[in-house]
């Protein structure tokens, strides 16, 4: 994303990454710097800083002395196409500081059809960013960006294969089947398998010969045909005890999945395995493929599946897409990026996809969300369950899309807590939104659509009103504007501290339900955050259902020390605005009594739900 002044210098201050580079350039433009705008041209953006000076590991801001000479030089060169391949609409700053003046440009990711951008005229001159450091491309970077940038797609080749022997029969009759099942009206019914093919554009004429193109063979192909061109398997579908970011145990998988046929039939594949898997069993119509009974998470699960297998690039012939069960997250991982920006996946619409005919045919049996809506839906399903919304990671430099579905509940406790203790008054979907920041970096709009189920015109409202109260910032980010949480916010919760986790996608337990915070949250005081409760704060919130005075809460505890009580037990409670003084504008009311707060009733009805469940 692109950054703010400040949010620059804190991170010069941290060191180059993936968006960020430095270069000392103090009278001179480095030729390394070109470098440096290939690989953000190539990859996803970045940072360009001149003025800033490596020593090992440590960054000093030395500043550019020969100012308008480095500007002017950097700026002619990146419009010379005997320089380099594509002229990049970079943005430019001068940033003043005590050591020096800094400039910084920001070079935005190049259009697919223009990449890859190389220098020197040399198309092998042409780098991607990987961590911190320019990497020159290899021939298959090259190959990928040349692909990507081409006019007619990969599946709508013709094959030099006889119809009749490379399409497997029983497949597309099974296909056919659900196909008549949902448009039993449809003149397609009547025409026999080769017509029916072409009819939707899978078999050409070649030669006066009809032929089947890529997508024939993907989809409906016998397994030599299939093998023949796709020399990998189609998907490789792992179900796992630890935690996607834990150390992997000696057996790392109790079950798996390797499809290695074509695509419908992996579709059934690997819906058959999911019932398997799924704590509740449901049932399917072999005839038709219809759900009897659906599973809590299917709607997610299919569009996700479905998504993976459609959209994956056939041509990259060693990984395969990889779905990966795990306690806290199921994760859809394929060859190949998306063509378009993660903000601009989740607007209705069509997009500008890889295998189109795949996807038609996916579409027309009712196994795929209609144009724009798959990741909606998904995100969607995710919202209604109050869980954290998907991750999707779009990664050009590993030439990888990755999908995760996050069993974590998006109002957790930690989270009520962390929203009490603010002191300010939220709306259910204020505190929604502010949810959904805490576990970002940035948020674009249309995310937030996605997440909270609602238009542009209710959504500005709720963030106009976090921006006013500070605890959400506006900036301009490459896909156009996005939001992150206040940076005092990020000090009190940062990224790293995600909350825990709750049940697995397959998992039997429903999700908890989402809750929300209500208007009359007490006002926070300053001191330590609570971001847990013990067991002892936990019988006090269950005794406040009703207000109760100090003498009854010490003695519920079996405390005798009074300034001890108020300290370790009461206090937090207090301050983290789960219980309310009766006269807050006299603490030391003789009839002072202490109850719930909305939040805190809250927090001692999850309680009694946990409690109940776990006998």
């Amino acid at each position: 994303m692109r950054l703010s002044r400040s949010e620059l210098l804190a991170r010069i201050q941290g060191g180059e990454w993936s968006d960020l580079e430095v270069k000392a350039a103090q009278h001179e433009v480095p030729k390394s710097a070109y470098e440096t705008v290939s690989a953000f041209a190539n990859t996803s953006g970045g940072h360009l800083v001149f003025g800033v000076q490596q020593s090992g590991d440590q960054f000093e801001i030395v500043g550019v002395i020969s100012l308008d000479k480095v500007q002017n030089d950097f700026l002619s060169g990146l419009r010379s196409t005997q320089k380099i391949s594509y002229q990049i609409a970079t943005t430019e700053d001068i940033i003043e500081t005590e050591t020096g003046r800094l400039l910084v440009f920001y070079v935005p990711e190049a259009p697919r059809q223009h990449k890859p951008v190389y220098l020197n005229g040399d198309i092998r001159r042409s780098f991607i960013r990987r961590g911190a450091a320019d990497h020159r491309c290899d021939e298959n970077d090259i190959r990928r960006f040349l692909r990507a940038a081409g006019g007619q797609s990969y599946e709508s080749e013709s094959i030099d294969l006889d119809i009749e022997s490379c399409i497997d029969g029983e497949t597309l009759a099974r296909y056919r089947r659900r196909f008549e099942a949902r448009d039993q009206g449809n003149r397609c019914n009547d025409f026999d398998a080769a017509h029916f093919l072409e009819h939707w554009a899978l078999a050409v004429q070649a030669g006066g010969t009809l032929r089947p193109t890529r997508a024939a063979i993907l989809l409906f192909g016998t397994g030599a045909a299939l093998r023949a061109m796709l020399p990998r398997p189609v998907v490789d579908c792992r179900w796992a005890v630890h935690a996607w970011d834990a150390p992997a145990p000696d057996q790392r998988w109790v079950d798996r999945l390797v499809c290695e046929d074509n695509l419908w039939t992996c579709w059934e594949q690997l819906a058959d395995r999911y019932v398997q898997n799924a704590a509740k069993p449901f049932a399917l119509e072999v005839a038709t493929m219809e759900r009897q009974e659906r599973p809590e998470d299917f709607v997610s699960f299919r569009e996700a599946a479905i998504n993976l297998l459609m959209h994956q690039d056939f041509e990259e012939g060693t990984r395969s897409a990889m779905i990966s069960f795990h306690p806290d997250r199921v994760v859809f991982e394929n060859p190949g990026t998306a063509r378009a920006s993660t903000s601009a996946l989740l607007e209705p619409g069509e997009k500008d996809v890889r295998n189109p005919r795949i996807i038609g045919m996916f579409r027309r049996v009712g196994l795929s969300e209609q144009a724009g809506t798959g990741l909606s839906a998904i995100f969607g399903d995710w919202r209604r369950r109050g869980r954290v919304p998907p991750e999707i990671v779009n990664d050009v430099a590993s030439y990888t899309f990755r999908l995760s579905l996050l069993v974590k509940e998006l109002l957790s406790e930690r989270q009520l807590l962390f929203q009490a203790a603010l002191g300010v008054h939220l709306s259910d979907q204020e505190a929604t939104a502010l949810a959904i920041l805490c576990g970002q970096p940035q948020v674009y709009l249309p995310e937030f659509r996605a997440s909270l189920g609602i238009g542009s015109a209710e959504l500005m409202p709720i963030l106009n009103r976090l921006e006013a109260q500070v605890l959400a910032t506006k900036s301009e980010c490459p896909d156009g504007v996005c939001y992150q949480l206040s940076e005092h916010l990020r000090q009190r919760w940062p990224l790293a501290e995600t909350p825990g986790t709750a049940a697995s996608l397959v998992s039997d337990q429903a999700a908890p339900e989402s809750t929300n915070l209500v208007s009359d949250q007490a006002v926070a005081k300053p001191g330590r955050q609570l971001d847990h409760l013990t067991d002892e704060q936990y019988r006090l919130l269950a005794a406040c259902d009703t207000p109760r005075q100090l003498t009854e809460l010490m003695d519920l505890l079996g405390v005798k020390h009074r300034t001890q009580f108020r300290s370790f037990h009461l206090r937090p409670l207090l301050n983290g605005g789960l219980l309310q003084l009766q006269f807050p504008d006299a603490p030391r009311h003789p009839s002072q009594r202490y109850s719930l707060t909305a939040v805190g009733a809250e927090i001692v009805a999850r309680h009694i739900k946990a409690e109940g469940s776990d006998r």
